[in-house]
This record gives structure tokens, sequence and C-alpha cells, in this order.
């Protein structure tokens, strides 16, 4: 990768706070608010990541999420990472849309493509210390292998089911994970 930099903090002072992120949404407002409201409890998980800040005694970090309110990978994930940074108390999370800073996004490609949502977990000081997404590892293997030759409305049926059997599980252990390694290398 040739050795432009993205404007990480730029992106990151237009994106909104999930609350506001999840008022603007318009594609999808029923679901969104129905995943958001039915999450399960994550205090515990939140409650590690912050005993980690402690131990570590690093500062607070900041999570840049690039989604859109027509995905269906981020109406199952975003809510999950924004209540899990959010009880953690000690990762800022931020929504923004991929085609604002195409900059960003093109510096965070899976698979060649801008697949969304990707959540870019930023020092305090907006150098990027890793990513997840666009889904959980489990579900992207079964995407880009069993169900790859599903037809489209097949395959999401699928993934929905997954996401429903999974409960945001997947998502927060390894949401957990990519901070936890970014505070070893803090």
């Amino acid at each position: 990768m040739d050795d432009f930099i993205p404007d990480y903090e730029a992106a990151f002072a237009a994106a909104l706070p999930f609350p506001a992120f999840l008022a603007s949404v318009q594609v999808h407002r029923e679901l969104w608010l129905g995943i958001t409201a039915r999450l399960p409890d994550l205090a515990e998980d939140g409650a590690r990541l912050r005993e980690a800040f402690d131990k570590a005694g690093a500062p607070p970090l900041r999570m840049l999420v690039l989604a859109d309110d027509w995905c269906g990978d981020a109406t199952n994930t975003v809510p999950v990472l924004a209540r899990l940074m959010e009880v953690s108390e000690s990762v800022d999370l931020r929504v923004v849309s991929r085609d604002l800073f195409p900059d960003v996004m093109d510096r965070h490609l899976t698979h060649g493509g801008r697949a969304i949502p990707m959540a870019i977990l930023l020092s305090a000081d907006g150098r990027p210390l890793g990513q997840w997404g666009p889904r959980p590892t489990e579900l992207q293997a079964l995407v880009r292998s069993v169900w790859k030759e599903l037809d489209p409305e097949e395959r999401y049926r699928h993934i929905r089911t997954w996401y429903a059997r999974d409960r945001g599980r997947s998502t927060v252990a390894e949401a957990t994970a990519l901070v936890m390694g970014a505070l070893a290398i803090q």
C-alpha cells in the first residue's frame, strides 16, 4: 500500500455519535431500532474492557465506523459495537458514511471492495490501531464459501438467520479482541 495516510481526524470529526446516527437513519429504520432495542446485556463485556484499560493505564481510544443505513450487516453489527463501546466507557464510537471519506474507505478495503461496516480503531492522536469488519469472521467465511453460489435472496436469508442466532456474540468477541490487541501495543 502507498504511503498516503487518510485524514482520520477529519472523518472522526464529521462522524456522528451512535444515538445521533440512529436518529438520522431512514432506510430500514424499524430494523435498526428493533435490533438496538433487543441488544444483549453487555455490562460484563464492557467491564472487562474497562478493566483492561485501567490495567494498561491507556488513554481512551476512538472507533470510526464507516457504515450506511441501507447496509444489512451494519444494521446487525453497528448497534452491538456501539453498545459495547458505550458500556466500556473507554472507546468513543462515531459513525460516518463510507462515501463521505473515500480515502479512508479505500485504505480499509475488504477483498478489494468497499464493504461496510468497517470499524477502525484509532489512538487518541488519530493513528489507526486496527480494524474490524465487515462481518464476523465465521459469517464472512460462510458467505465467501458455502453460500457464495446461492442467489442473493437466499444468501441474505441465511445471513439474517445467522445474525439472529448469534445475537451479537461474535461481534462482541471480535471487537473485544481488537481493542485488547490495541492495548497490548499502546
